[in-house]
Order: structure tokens, then sequence, then C-alpha cells
């Protein structure tokens, strides 16, 4: 991985210009791009700002050279929708280059199947971000799964779904000054349906394992705001195994003795090596989290984390743990 450049400074926040009747989907795509530019900078080794976002309702099918992940929207296991998540191949790219640290990422040149995978890598993170806007701004009970990326290039059986659509455009931006286009796709009767669809399933329960107390004390108000079940427990507890198999996923810190330890032990056990395990630490360094994930991380968390990006890594966790 790149060594991450100096940070930019910081920016206004992206300007929305929504045409008139499109701005249902406004605060959701802004909240999404920034996502996405959240999730992916440490990934690629930049610090990655999201750009302005444009709203427009359409019914044509989008055309060039794309990257195309679809998104299919659900409550419990019933979809309700799919909308799609895409960019131009050859600016997507320049991240997926990025990603597999390649020294001239932004010479143009043919793509190759490793970038292609990369690429896939990137939209797959993009989609974690939607996922948390759409519960954060559309309905908290609707999970949007990410689907197999395709591109039109070499599409097969793929198509854009027809009907009417409202489509977000956005970009994350590389300091270096390089614009990545970001386009969102949801169908209107998402927007509209998808505000009122509830779901009948239990939240989940979240087991705060070796937390610390303040930590724990910032974290479990968050969790419970959402109707999730939160416990806190020590591993050296009686019965903890118990605990374990009623648990969802596990947050944990990775800055006390032993912890990281712990960490590969519940993922060789035969009883929580499906657990998702989140690790986290109050000063993460590269060194740290690469040795977390190691260790079997799910995910790793610098704490304290504000409330979008707590319920952003637990709605990842939970739906790779699926």
């Amino acid at each position: 991985m790149a060594s991450p450049e100096p940070k930019a400074e910081a920016k206004a926040e992206p300007k929305v210009e929504p045409k008139t009747g499109t701005t249902d989907l406004a605060p959701l795509a802004v909240a999404a791009f920034q996502g996405a530019a959240a999730n992916v900078g440490p990934l690629v080794g930049h610090d990655l700002q999201s750009g302005e976002v444009t709203i427009e309702t359409s019914s044509a099918r989008p055309t060039g050279d794309l990257a195309v992940l679809p998104l299919a929207l659900s409550v419990d296991d019933n979809e309700i929708a799919r909308g799609a998540i895409y960019s131009p191949l050859t600016e997507i790219v320049l991240l997926g280059r990025r990603m597999l640290d390649d020294a001239e990422p932004d010479k143009p040149r043919e793509i190759t199947d490793e970038e292609y995978d990369a690429i896939g890598e990137v939209l797959n993170l993009m989609s974690g971000a939607v996922d948390q806007a759409v519960r954060q701004h559309l309905n908290d009970t609707l999970r949007t799964r990410p689907l197999q990326w395709w591109r039109t290039t070499d599409s097969g059986d793929h198509r854009f779904d027809e009907g009417e659509f409202t489509i977000a455009k956005g970009s994350v931006v590389i300091p270096s000054g390089a614009a990545i286009t970001i386009f969102l796709r949801i169908p209107q009767r998402a927007l509209r349906d998808g505000a009122d669809a509830e779901s009948q399933r239990c939240r989940g329960r979240v087991m705060l394992l070796a937390l610390e107390e303040d930590i724990a004390n910032l974290i479990q108000p968050v969790l419970e705001t959402i109707n999730i079940d939160v416990a806190r427990h020590q591993p050296d507890e009686a019965h903890i195994d118990e605990q374990y198999m009623r648990a969802h996923a596990v947050f944990m810190s990775g800055d006390r003795d032993g912890t990281l330890d712990l960490c590969r032990r519940l993922r060789m056990s035969d009883v929580t090596w499906e657990l998702p395990v989140v690790v986290c630490f109050k000063t993460p360094t590269r060194d740290v989290v690469l040795r977390a994930l190691e260790c079997g991380a799910s995910q790793v968390l610098g704490v304290p984390a504000d409330d979008t990006t707590l319920l952003r890594v637990l709605n990842q966790v939970r739906r790779e743990g699926d």
C-alpha cells in the first residue's frame, strides 16, 4: 500500500444542486459520496474528498464505458427494488491502481484483469457507504446489498433496469487533483415506498468485549438508539462461549495486552470463527491496523468515533456476517 500523502486542506461541504422535484435523494447522496471517500481512502493511501453533488430524474439507461455495481434494496429477505452505483472505467481504475500500489496510476493504458478485480473492490467499499446512507436518510430497516459488478464494455446478460430513476452525480477527489465521477441510481418507487417499509426482525445483539469503560460508554448508547441489544463482557467470564453464540457482532479493544491474541483465538475457534469482530484502537497506526487484520478482525475502528462512522462499521460487519 502506498504511504498516505499529506492531508489536503479541509474543503467546504459538497454543494447540492437538485432540479425541481428531485430533492429526496440529495441528503442520502451527499452522505453516500462522503462515506465512499472515507471508505476507499485508507486502502488507496490518500485522504479523499467528496465533490459537488447534482440530482436529476431520468428513464434513460446510462451509456458509456462504465463499471456498474447493482444494489438490491431489501427489508428482511424481501427485495423491494434495485439500484446501482457506477463510474466511468477510465476514472475508477485510478483508484484501483492506487489500491494495487501502481507506480504510475494516472498513466493511460489498457485495464488489466488484476485492475478489474481492484475496481470491484473499490465499488464494494463504496456500496457500504450507500447502505449506511440509505439507513440513515431513508429508512433504518432497509438493507442495501451489493450484487455482482459488471462493466458495459463486456456486459454479457447484464443491463441497466428500466423505469424512472433518481440519479445523483458526485465524485471522490484525490489530493493530486484527479476526480473520479460516481453515480448513484435509485428507482423513484424505492424512495417513495422504502421510507414506509418496516422490518419484522430484532435488530440484533452486540457484545462489547474487554472494551475500556470510557469507550464502551460512548458506543453503547449509539447502538441502543437503533434497538441493538448491547452487553459488556470480559473474556475470562464463566460460560463466555454461550455469550459468543448469542452475539451478532463483537466490538473489542485492540489497546489492551493480549486482546489481539484473543481476536485470533475467536477467529480460530469452532464456536466463533464466523462472528464478526471490530477491533477498536484509540490511536490506530498502519502497523496495528495490519496486525489486527492479520489476527482476523473484520473491521478496525478508531475511537472515539462519530455516530455515523460507528453505525456504518456495524452495518458492514453485519452484512458480511449474513
